[in-house]
């Protein structure tokens, strides 16, 4: 995950907004292994904006995994 690190905060929060509407597409579709495999990828850019302490809104961020529209 060293191309996080190039990543500006607003990219990377960019970014786990797509990850997650990913996650949320490939659950509907029932395609568990791609599933696994994006929920991966979000645990890691949330784990590096952590580290940048970048000011993620939880409950956004939560509400957004949780739910799907």
């Amino acid at each position: 995950m060293d191309r996080l690190g190039k990543l500006t905060d607003d990219q990377l929060l960019d970014r786990i907004d797509k990850e997650i509407d990913k996650l949320n597409i490939l659950l509907e579709q029932d395609n568990i292994d791609q599933y696994n495999r994006a929920k991966f990828e979000v645990n890691q850019l949330i784990v590096e904006a952590k580290k940048r302490n970048v000011n993620l809104e939880k409950s956004e961020l939560i509400n957004k995994i949780l739910l799907t529209d």
